[in-house]
């Protein structure tokens, strides 16, 4: 289910705020964000003391995000700011009620204060644990918050207010489930006490950031009127950097216009029409540009083709060379054969021949392969939704029978290779194969 407008307001004003935050952060040194995350704990600070938790929650958010991911070099700079930023967050979310928010904060702080060598005081690990035992309280986990009330005391004996929050747990845990019904209204009217509370604090926030919205429009509106009054443009600068592309278009517009004139003359002596219409004179172009690229691919084809067949030429010279080349080799060893056994000494038979006949396989393919054609009988036209062939069939109301015939016009590509083996003179010979063929086809439909 998609959430609501709202939410969906709040994700996006979270988004922008991430990443305004990361581009000022990559600006900025190490010294720089750890002087920057100090200043705003303090400002936080301040904000708590005068009750503001919503604008001490930003502040307090905006300095963990410039010291989190600091280097190991200052790690001891990091963790002294990251621990008591945790610990302050987590009680402004315990006022806003923002209780898992609390409970994670707390955690995180717990985690730093966890490592032995980051050397955190006792009393920001006693302030996590209590602080998350306070979520915890909230959020109905009371065996929980009993634990980490018990690890805060431990921690800090002398605090009476950790004292106090572990008595009244014990006891409300001990009381069991009596006690806390007889509670429940109490707490019901206690939280919608906060509630109203933490409603009051959001419209005057609201209010706050109107009135500052307000302000910073006025100053806008006030320095613009100011820039128009001294006589400088708002996009003089922009103007500039626009003017030699304007130049450049309007070359273009002249050779343009110029081609226009020159093909108005030509037709005008053929006695065709002049184009006066700018945009007319740009359609003809880009019909024209597109016929010519059509005409120079029917010539790159008519051009591919005539190489082709050069090659198919030259390859049959070649192969009228090697078969005279055989022959003469073969009338070499019969008269070999003959000669020795004239004088009386025997020629032992071959154990094994191979032939390469690549050359051969390709060009027979060839002749056996261009201009063949097949034919066939389409039974039921109708059921054919192809627009196209709609068309060649002779349109969508087209039914019955139709013969499809089909003729190899080139061969366009031929790659393999091919050989004969004899490995006995006893036994028949081996032919091996392996070719890719891609062919072109010419269809007609009757």
């Amino acid at each position: 289910m998609a959430g609501s407008f709202d939410e969906y307001q709040r994700d996006k004003r979270e988004r922008e705020w991430r990443e305004r935050v990361k581009r000022q952060k990559e600006t900025m040194g190490n010294a720089e964000r750890v002087q920057k995350a100090s200043d705003w704990k303090r400002i936080g600070n301040e904000k708590i003391k005068a009750g503001n938790f919503w604008e001490a929650r930003d502040y307090y958010r905006e300095a963990i995000m410039f010291v989190e991911d600091l280097v190991d070099a200052r790690r001891r700079e990091r963790n002294e700011l990251l621990v008591p930023l945790f610990c302050n967050l987590a009680r402004v979310h315990l006022q806003l009620h923002e209780n898992k928010l609390a409970e994670e904060a707390a955690a995180k702080a717990l985690d730093i204060a966890a490592v032995p060598s980051n050397k955190v005081h006792a009393s920001f690990y006693a302030k996590a644990h209590f602080r998350r035992g306070l979520a915890r309280c909230e959020l109905g986990r009371l065996e929980e918050a009993c634990e980490d009330f018990a690890a805060a005391q431990k921690l800090q004996p002398e605090s009476q207010e950790v004292t106090c929050h572990l008595t009244k747990l014990r006891e409300q845990l001990a009381e069991g489930d009596q006690r806390r019904c007889t509670q429940g209204d109490e707490q019901k009217e206690h939280d919608e006490q906060r509630r109203k509370l933490v409603e009051k604090e959001k419209q005057a926030l609201q209010l706050r950031l109107e009135r500052r919205a307000r302000a910073e429009q006025r100053q806008q509106m006030q320095e613009v009127f100011h820039k128009l009054a001294e006589g400088d443009m708002l996009y003089e600068e922009r103007e500039r950097e626009m003017e030699p592309v304007r130049m450049k278009e309007q070359e273009t517009r002249k050779t343009l216009d110029l081609e226009r004139n020159l093909l108005n003359i030509i037709d005008e002596s053929k006695g065709l029409p002049a184009t006066e219409d700018f945009d007319e004179f740009m359609t003809h172009k880009e019909r024209r540009c597109k016929e010519q690229h059509g005409e120079l691919e029917q010539k790159k084809r008519i051009l591919d083709k005539k190489k082709r067949e050069q090659e198919w030429k030259e390859e049959d010279e070649w192969k009228g060379h090697r078969d005279k080349h055989r022959e003469r080799l073969e009338a070499e060893r019969l008269a070999a054969e003959s000669g020795g056994a004239c004088a009386g000494s025997v020629v032992p038979p071959a154990s094994s021949r191979s032939a390469e006949v690549s050359r051969w396989c390709e060009q027979r393919m060839r002749e056996l392969l261009l201009f063949a054609s097949v034919e066939r009988e389409l039974l039921d036209l109708h059921c054919i939704s192809t627009v196209g062939f709609k068309e060649l069939v002779g349109g969508e109301a087209a039914t019955g029978r139709a013969t499809v015939k089909a003729m190899v016009t080139d061969v366009a590509k031929l790659t393999g290779e091919a050989a004969v083996f004899k490995l006995n003179v006893t036994k028949p010979a081996l032919h091996y194969f392996d070719y890719f063929l891609k062919l072109e086809w010419e269809v007609a439909i009757a």
